[in-house]
């Protein structure tokens, strides 16, 4: 094994989104009481164990991040995803980079909505593969 000189790694930044709200300040606060953003389980489905709660991320600025245009391009993950990637790199302090050679910002995610998944697949699963839409394929594979 070779040692490196890039073999150290420190994370800088922390980009959150919770259902206590977006940011770090948001979600140490809830951890003083019981969120209210959490809620029982609906009677129709079962949940993991008898005290679980389920959690909305709801609140997190798009418009901060995001244009109009891209927002139309971009799933509820991708939103959340990106919007994290902001909050993180605001955390670290980092506005701009002026040693590009030395800092890496690394995200990585193969979460999809399942809604951009489906929309995606239709045409496949009715047998037109011809029909899919390559222009909805980053919403289910980003990276």
């Amino acid at each position: 094994m070779t040692h490196s000189a890039y073999s150290d790694v420190y994370i800088t930044g922390l980009g959150l989104i919770a259902p206590s709200g977006f940011g770090g300040g948001d979600f140490i606060g809830s951890l003083a009481g019981r969120d209210p953003n959490f809620v029982q389980w609906p009677d129709d489905q079962h949940p993991p164990r008898a005290d679980a709660l389920l959690g909305m991320a709801s609140d997190y600025p798009v418009e901060k991040y995001f244009t109009d245009r891209q927002l139309r391009l971009a799933d509820r993950a991708m939103a959340m995803s990106m919007c994290a990637v902001g909050s993180a790199l605001e955390d670290a302090g980092i506005e701009k980079i002026d040693c590009a050679d030395e800092v890496a910002t690394i995200f990585g995610s193969m979460r999809s909505e399942h809604s951009s998944t489906q929309r995606f697949s239709v045409p496949f699963l009715m047998g037109k593969p011809k029909s899919l839409n390559a222009a909805q394929f980053p919403m289910i594979a980003r990276n």
